[in-house]
C-alpha cells in the first residue's frame, strides 16, 4: 500500500469517499445526508452578530455565529454558535442566557432546526453555561499533539 497526496484528478474519488463518510454518519444520526450530484454548490454560511448592551450604548457582551440556509451534507438548515462573552462586571445578570435566546430565535425564524457549538473541556465556566441553556454533548473532539 502505497500513500500519495490526491490531485485534481482524484476529484471525483474524493466525492465518492466524502459521500461514503457521510452516509455512514447518517446511518446513526439524521441530521446527515449525502451529497448527490445534482444538488447545486453550497451557498456560504450567514454571519451573525448580536451585540448586548447597555443604556450608555457600551458593549457588555456578544454571540457570533453562522446559519447554514442550504448545507449540502446536511438534512436541514442549522447554525453554529462560535463565540459568546460577557464583560465580567456584567456577569450574573442573565445576558449570556439573552444572548443565546436571540441567537436561536433568529436562526429557527430562518428555518434552522439546531444549533451546534464547541466548548472546550478545560473550560468550566462555558460548559456550566451550556449544560444551562440545554446544550447536550453529541459528539466527542479528539486532539493529538504531534
Amino acid at each position: 500500500m502505497h500513500i500519495r497526496v490526491a490531485t485534481e484528478n482524484d476529484e471525483s474519488i474524493v466525492k465518492e469517499m466524502g459521500n461514503k463518510v457521510l452516509a455512514h454518519h447518517a446511518s446513526f444520526d439524521s441530521f446527515y445526508k449525502a451529497a448527490t450530484d445534482s444538488e447545486k454548490a453550497p451557498t456560504q454560511p450567514e454571519k451573525l452578530v448580536f451585540l448586548a448592551t447597555d443604556d450608555n450604548s457600551s458593549v457588555a457582551g456578544y454571540i457570533q455565529g453562522v446559519f447554514y440556509r442550504e448545507p449540502q451534507d446536511r438534512s436541514y438548515p442549522f447554525a453554529v454558535i462560535q463565540s459568546i462573552w460577557v464583560e465580567e462586571a456584567a456577569r450574573g445578570q442573565g445576558i449570556a442566557q439573552s444572548l443565546i435566546n436571540t441567537f436561536e430565535q433568529s436562526v429557527k425564524e430562518k428555518g434552522a432546526k439546531q444549533v451546534d457549538l464547541f466548548v472546550d473541556l478545560q473550560n468550566n465556566l462555558g460548559l456550566a453555561l451550556w449544560n444551562k441553556a440545554g446544550y447536550k454533548t453529541y459528539q466527542e473532539k479528539r486532539r493529538k499533539l504531534i
